[in-house]
């Protein structure tokens, strides 16, 4: 964690930073055994996962939603009903003048409330903290379940200084050619599509190679290795319910492939046939079956090697090369 200091007298100095060290001691010993609780932090371009103890990190102006979270059996936590706000609301302290010159908060409504949910938007960088207290746990999750020192907490949160360059994520330059932006544009549109985030720096540059060399099957074996990674499994439906609100599983699925659809091809749908053989490739996909694997390959492919997501993109495909469409087996 990054500290920031400011210039201030000795005696301020020490005094203030007596009352962070404190502060994070506590903090720290308030998390310890208390691993059941995790965080989600939701923004419009992904989301991530903390665990109690850790320190949330968003850009200052950056738009953010905080849910608390509590481990279940499976891979998918519970949702909580939490308040979530000033520290000192919550018996820990702290200048709530100071927290907020770093994260502005909407004050919780009921929804908020039953969603365990602060919406807030970042200011001026630094480090603060916010407290919350669980008012329950969504079934078949159980409150008492919960250790009662771990029903009330702190969230940390460092607020970063405003990224330079304006590009939403450090894009690497491509080098110019059409071919080159191209590929860029297009790996950047499946990340959107199927990942449900935007690429950023710390994206490999290598799906953009395998487009430039393979191209149109250098897009059905990226969209496949989309498919099939940890992440596409773990998150995708969590960024869909993110942004679309709950809902039931079979709900949020179709959610999810409808949100692919709407980006890759435009307001176009596929056929019946098409969307029904997606939707159980997806299904199985995301379950426990022994062929997801090569259920959620294929979902990749088929994506990506419909004649909707040659016509959408036409202009871009056809800059990488001229050749053979590929249509959905």
């Amino acid at each position: 964690m990054t500290l920031h200091i400011r210039s201030c007298s000795p005696r301020t100095a020490l005094l203030g930073a007596a009352l962070l060290i404190g502060t994070l001691a506590a903090s720290a010993a308030s998390a310890a055994g208390c691993d059941v609780v995790s965080y989600r932090l939701w923004q419009p371009n992904g989301v991530s996962w903390y665990g109690v103890g850790e320190t949330i990190e968003i850009g200052a102006g950056e738009e953010g939603h905080i849910y608390v979270h509590v481990d279940s059996r499976s891979k998918s936590p519970y949702t909580t009903q939490a308040e979530i706000g000033y520290p000192s609301s919550f018996g820990f302290g702290g200048d709530a003048r100071r927290v907020a010159s770093m994260v502005r908060m909407e004050a919780q409504n009921s929804s908020d409330r039953q969603a365990g949910r602060i919406r807030l938007r970042a200011q001026k960088p630094g480090t603060t903290s916010l407290g919350y207290r669980l008012k329950g746990v969504s079934s078949p999750g159980r409150l008492d379940a919960v250790p009662p020192r771990c029903r009330t907490g702190q969230i940390r949160i460092e607020v970063l200084g405003s990224s330079s360059g304006g590009d939403g994520g450090g894009r690497p330059q491509p080098g110019g050619s059409r071919a080159e932006e191209a590929a860029l544009s297009l790996v950047e549109l499946l990340y959107e599509g199927i990942l449900r985030r935007d690429r950023t720096s710390r994206d490999s540059y290598g799906f953009v190679d395998i487009v430039l060399q393979r191209e149109r099957d250098g897009l059905m074996e990226v969209a496949e290795q989309m498919t099939t990674s940890e992440e596409f499994r773990r998150e995708a439906l969590r960024r869909t319910e993110g942004s679309s609100g709950r809902g039931d599983l079979a709900r949020l699925r179709e959610r999810l492939l409808n949100e692919m659809y709407r980006d890759l091809y435009g307001y176009v749908e596929p056929s019946r046939d098409d969307r029904d053989g997606d939707l159980e490739d997806l299904d199985i996909c995301l379950s426990g079956d022994r062929d997801r694997f090569d259920a959620c390959a294929r979902l990749g492919r088929n994506l990506v090697g419909s004649r909707l997501f040659y016509d959408h993109n036409r202009r871009a495909i056809d800059d990488l090369r001229d050749g053979a469409v590929y249509r959905r087996r």
